[in-house]
């Protein structure tokens, strides 16, 4: 059995109800911050601080495996080449996180020395 009539009555009934009752809720209470941060530097600092906090384990944990491969390469030329390439680039991803968290607090630092 189709009910096509009992939903457009609820749309008809409900929708101006909603219009008028959505501004109400949406400004009832003031907007905060829940970052809690200050200044675009300070939101910089935290979100390399988290991404360094993530990408260092996963770094520690990809040099031991680099580590692995070394000692299961036993020698073969091909394989130690393989393993050398997954070694730099193990060590170009820690030098890019080190280097854009020191970005970030030399960012801080000359926004905080503008400020003053």
């Amino acid at each position: 059995m189709y009910h096509g009539g009992i939903m457009k009555r609820f749309i008809a009934y409900a929708l101006p109800f909603a219009v008028i009752l959505i501004p109400v809720i949406a400004f009832a209470a003031p907007l905060t911050n829940p970052l809690g941060v200050t200044s675009l530097a300070e939101f910089l600092v935290r979100v390399l601080r988290l991404v360094s906090a993530i990408a260092f384990p996963v770094l520690v944990l990809f040099l031991v495996y680099v580590g692995f491969l070394f000692v299961k390469a036993e020698g073969n030329p091909e394989e130690l080449k393989k393993v050398r390439s997954y070694f730099v680039w193990a060590v170009v991803g820690g030098l890019l996180v080190l280097g854009g968290q020191a970005l970030a607090y030399a960012i801080q630092a000359t926004v905080d020395a503008i400020g003053k």
